[in-house]
């Protein structure tokens, strides 16, 4: 499981834009700035994310479980990560 928290910094620091409202929901922008139409929401709360959510969180984004969880742990950078969103068609 990961850390709620962390979860929402990971996803801040690799290109998604945070809106407040009752979850957070995120939108991906390109490295140039441009907005995407991969989103995806993490309910407000603490501690850690359960399992069905991040599952969710894996189907909204569009990639596999040890990608997600390398993204989250921050070794994937944004750069890896506008890639393989490109190579799979998500992004143009």
């Amino acid at each position: 499981m990961r850390k709620l928290k962390e979860t929402v910094a990971a996803l801040e620091k690799k290109g998604f834009t945070k809106r407040e409202g009752r979850d957070y929901n995120f939108r991906f922008h390109t490295k140039d700035g441009a907005p995407s139409g991969v989103k995806t929401r993490v309910p407000k709360g603490r501690g850690d994310l359960q399992p069905w959510e991040v599952h969710g969180l894996r189907k909204d984004l569009g990639l596999t479980e040890p990608e997600l969880l390398a993204l989250i742990d921050c070794p994937m950078s944004r750069e890896k990560l506008e890639q393989i969103l490109r190579e799979r068609g998500l992004i143009q």
